[in-house]
């Protein structure tokens, strides 16, 4: 499988694992060729200096991407809880969103250009209320399972009545930090709009859910928050920029939910 990578905002030790442990080369990379790889890229991302990274002006919707967003916004607030998480949608050209993920895989990415040029793309991609079953293929082992998954984004999750396995976020969505408004979950679909968007005919919007986690997330990750809130952060559109990304052929992963359950006797005193 191909994939992307922004190589230059890794860590050193992140880089060289990444492309040791994740990437197939032929003859396999050394650790002083993976160092020089990084060392490269890091390179270019210092020499840029720094980027103001203003959040992307959000822009008016159309009419279908209205009504597909107060359906999402019903449909999130009858969940259990309400989504507090959830502040609204708004409509953005995704190129400008600071990165928090530096890697993605085009063959992923590529299952959603579908009609990629139709009006309703982003009503239809953008917005999704059911994340996708994982298939019921699993295997039964001591106090649990182990579900096999079709990629790494699932979840055990629980209803108040039954165990459910679910796909995270099936949605595009963002966090404004600082002044900087961050992608956060649906690189794919988002990589795929910028990609493929012809831009003397259409732009490369994206319908986003406005969450609020972000700084939650950041709190217990300082070289997270160093990545999005420090002088020169990655941007989506870095992906398009073969000065900052680099491609490169990933190996095909196998993911599990590997559940595990036991009863334990707690003192009621």
């Amino acid at each position: 499988m191909r994939g992307k990578v922004l190589l230059g905002w890794m860590t050193r030790d992140r880089a060289v694992k990444y492309l040791g442990d994740e990437c197939l080369f032929d003859p396999p990379l050394t650790q002083q060729q993976a160092e020089a790889l990084w060392e490269e890229k890091k390179a270019v991302v210092e020499k840029m200096g720094p980027r103001p990274a203003p959040s992307p002006k959000r822009l008016e919707m159309t009419a279908p991407e209205r009504e597909t967003s107060v359906k999402f916004i019903s449909f999130a607030r009858r969940q259990p809880g309400g989504s507090p998480q959830i502040q609204g949608v708004i409509k953005v050209d995704p190129q400008g969103l600071a990165c928090q993920q530096l890697c993605i895989t085009l063959d992923q990415a590529n299952a959603y250009t579908n009609d990629i040029h139709s009006e309703t793309w982003a009503a239809r991609n953008c917005l999704a209320t059911q994340g996708a079953l994982a298939g019921l293929n699993y295997a039964a082992v001591p106090n649990g399972w182990n579900f096999n998954l079709p990629h790494g984004e699932f979840q055990f999750v629980f209803n108040g009545q039954v165990f459910g396995v679910t796909e995270c976020a099936p949605y595009i969505s963002v966090c404004v930090l600082k002044g900087r408004t961050v992608l956060w979950s649906g690189y794919h679909r988002c990589y795929a709009r910028i990609a493929n968007a012809d831009l003397a005919t259409m732009d490369s919007s994206v319908l986003a859910v406005v969450r609020t986690n972000g700084e939650e997330a950041l709190s217990t990750n300082p070289a997270l928050r160093d990545q999005i809130l420090g002088d020169r952060p990655p941007l989506l559109g870095d992906f398009l920029d073969d000065r900052f990304c680099m491609e490169v052929e990933v190996r095909r992963m196998r993911y599990q939910l590997q559940v595990r359950a036991e009863v334990a006797k707690i003192s009621a005193e």
